[in-house]
């Protein structure tokens, strides 16, 4: 069963402008201005949209698909849309959740005069969990708002049958016309927390991330003005600097591994732990990563010659809140 998590942490950067750039290098789709910020969590990160989307591609694995995903409206409008390929707009044939900037309400629309509505009124400047889940055996779609269900509907043949699908967080082009009185203004939304999965809901999940800031196994060399800097400052800095500092080698079954000392921010269940690591190789032969948490292992193959964000899940079995914080993390190389 595929899964997927992204706090979005890896994306923290001086210039809040442009965390687009490091998106589009973990897979994202990114239309218009994105900005980082404040999260839902203190000291985390969440997206900021404003006339703008980003898009992750799926390919189903079952009948069932989950996403679930934290947003904070400033004012009513988009939160969440299903279409395939790159076309966008009202036209192109999808679904869309919205909260309706009249009723309140949250929407399910399909297309003029196809749409089913909710119970729940959001209120602006609030944190809610919205998870969206679709079976394309039953062509149902269905809303729940903090882990209850709220509206259902039914899903568009086009895209119960397509074999890869497109999300799309704050489809704010895919909205249906509103009327001219509903005074109906795009704002701004926070976005944060988001899985997805083929399978059921998880519930309101918190994504922690965590950056080295110490290091154990230093096998890799330093790129920098200082080769004997600590490897963790060259791995643990946000933004990064693709150019000027990094960690490599040309070696194989090298490793460096570091530790972190940040918290968890609460002693919650463990759904899931990873790692994500953003690397390049500098050779036409072919480069795999062995990324680790503690002994357990799961390699990265077929590494690219462009910077790219590669992220790896772990078992969460034996791990607590301590020895998550415990942890001892790394990469191998296989060259």
């Amino acid at each position: 069963m595929a899964s997927y998590f992204d706090g979005y942490e890896q994306f923290r950067s001086t210039d809040t402008s442009n965390p687009g750039t490091f998106m589009r290098l973990a897979g994202y789709t990114v239309r218009g201005a994105i900005s980082a910020g404040l999260g839902r969590l203190p000291a985390s990160i969440g997206l900021y949209t404003l006339n703008s989307a980003y898009e992750r591609d799926w390919t189903w694995g079952g009948d069932t698909l989950t996403i679930g995903f934290a947003c904070k409206q400033q004012a009513r409008g988009a939160l969440f849309g299903l279409k395939v390929g790159d076309a966008t707009g009202r036209d192109v044939p999808h679904v869309v959740v919205y909260t309706d900037p009249v009723s309140a309400l949250v929407t399910i629309q399909t297309g003029p005069d196809q749409l089913e509505v909710g119970y729940v009124t959001p209120i602006p400047t609030r944190w809610y969990y919205y998870e969206v889940v679709m079976n394309r055996a039953t062509k149902v779609i269905e809303v729940f708002v903090n882990g209850k269900s709220d509206v259902a509907f039914t899903l568009p043949d086009v895209l119960a049958a397509s074999a890869v699908v497109r999300m799309v967080f704050n489809p704010f082009d895919m909205l249906p016309a509103f009327p001219a009185d509903a005074n109906y203004k795009e704002d701004t939304k926070v976005f944060d927390d988001m899985y997805a999965q083929d399978g059921g809901r998880l519930g309101a999940i918190q994504i922690s991330g965590r950056l080295p800031d110490g290091d154990r196994d230093t096998e890799w060399g330093v790129a920098g003005p200082n080769p004997t800097a600590a490897h963790n400052q060259m791995v643990g800095r946000l933004p990064p600097d693709l150019a000027n500092l990094f960690i490599y080698t040309g070696t194989n079954d090298r490793h460096d591994s570091f530790i972190s000392t940040a918290k968890l921010p609460d002693n919650g269940a463990i759904l899931a732990q990873g790692l994500i690591a953003l690397v390049r190789k500098a050779t036409a032969d072919p480069v795999s990563i062995i990324a680790n948490i503690d002994s357990h292992t799961v390699t990265l193959s077929n590494i690219g010659r462009n910077w790219e964000y590669r992220y790896a899940q772990f078992t969460t079995s034996g791990y607590d809140r301590a020895a998550i914080e415990a942890a001892e993390f790394g990469v191998r190389s296989v060259i």
